[in-house]
């Protein structure tokens, strides 16, 4: 399946790999994939996406209640839009694999 991310959403995506990933080969193949811009997931690759997007959007919001301050950070709502947009992306690419 291939998928279209805006720019924000590719050097968004590519920073949470690199900053919060686990290493691993797949997320390795994943991160190649995005720098690339490489966009033809297979089903598992997209299934590791969705859990790695969901899981990030967690830490942030999480973090963000915990520290009180999602509405007076700029950059923290414009990444959090971001990531939204690029999850529903794969969301929808999931639900239809």
């Amino acid at each position: 399946m291939e998928l279209h991310f805006c720019n924000e959403e590719l050097n968004l995506i590519a920073n949470l790999l690199m900053e919060h990933g686990d290493k691993s080969h797949a997320q390795d193949i994943l991160l190649r994939k995005i720098l690339s811009q490489d966009l033809v997931f297979d089903g598992e690759q997209l299934a590791l996406l969705d859990e790695f997007l969901k899981g990030v959007q967690h830490n942030l919001r999480h973090s963000a209640l915990r520290h009180g301050d999602a509405a007076n950070d700029p950059d923290l709502t414009t990444t959090m839009a971001t990531l939204e947009g690029a999850l529903e992306k794969v969301e929808e690419a999931c639900a239809t694999a």
